[in-house]
């Protein structure tokens, strides 16, 4: 009998990622995914945001895990998940609005998203991103730089909103691939 999504603890969700387990992921996904989903539209966001900001959680977390910056124990893995994911949420606010102040008690300290230096992580993506095809960065280049919407790249590519969701979220899998392998 197949186990639900749910009934796994955090010690087995941390080893089924470590071992690329897809289980692993689709419970990461969707341990606290309506509590992120409500925060982020309770907070100026919009359903699309808290798609992006539950993604670029799980991968946060996903890469933590595999440089084991993360030790089950230290926090519940739904807390840690929630807190990164304000984290990206944050940011994101205070990208679209300069004058955004991050809430008092919500420590960034305790958010800790790798141990490569800054500079050397901009390296890093900038050479993974310059490996991924002209689609790909077209579609990462507005969404991410551009701080473009979905459905404006959409429009501008000509695409429906679905195909430009899949393809945003099959190039961040590519960079994200790139650097679990180093390639």
């Amino acid at each position: 009998m197949e186990r639900s999504i749910s009934s796994y603890t955090d010690i087995e969700i941390v080893n089924g990622i470590r071992n690329n387990e897809p289980w692993a992921i689709q419970s990461l996904y969707q341990l606290d995914r309506n509590s992120i989903f409500n925060w982020v539209m309770n907070n100026s966001g919009e359903y699309e945001d808290a798609q992006d900001v539950l993604q670029e959680g799980v991968i946060a977390v996903c890469r933590n895990i595999a440089m084991e910056k993360y030790k089950p124990g230290a926090a519940q893995l739904k807390t840690y998940l929630n807190k990164v994911c304000r984290f990206w949420w944050y940011n994101e606010l205070r990208r679209r609005k300069p004058n955004f102040q991050i809430p008092n008690g919500f420590d960034i300290e305790d958010v800790e998203l790798g141990s490569v230096e800054k500079n050397e992580l901009i390296d890093l993506i900038t050479r993974y991103f310059n490996k991924l095809g002209d689609k790909c960065q077209s579609v990462l280049r507005m969404r991410f730089w551009e701080g473009k919407k979905m459905e404006e790249i959409a429009g501008i590519l000509g695409n429906t909103l679905q195909v430009v969701k899949n393809r945003s979220s099959k190039c961040i899998g590519e960079l994200y691939e790139m650097y679990n392998n180093k390639l």
